[in-house]
């Protein structure tokens, strides 16, 4: 097996998790951001912290992609090791 081939199903599968881990950390981020405007708007009113808790819509999706690509490659190698494939996850 070419060294090119296993590295590309590795990273390819890395991708796709880490697309995954993006959507997922987007809904995550909304409804972390939106709970805590409502939550502030309906107890202390609009403050920093409310601020912050907007910025978990950038963050979050940046963090659990990251987190994604990691698991996704060593997801993918582990894989390849034990199936002997180089197809990436579908």
């Amino acid at each position: 097996m070419r060294t090119e081939e296993y590295w590309g199903g590795v990273l390819q599968t890395g991708l796709r998790v880490a697309k995954w881990g993006a959507w997922i950390g987007l809904g995550c981020g909304v409804v972390y951001s939106v709970g805590g405007l409502i939550s502030d708007l309906l107890t202390i009113g609009l403050n920093r912290g409310t601020a912050l808790a907007f910025g978990a819509l950038l963050g979050m999706p940046l963090a659990l992609a990251a987190l994604g690509f990691l698991g996704g490659i060593a997801w993918g190698a582990i894989r390849h090791a034990r199936t002997n494939t180089i197809e990436p996850m579908t």
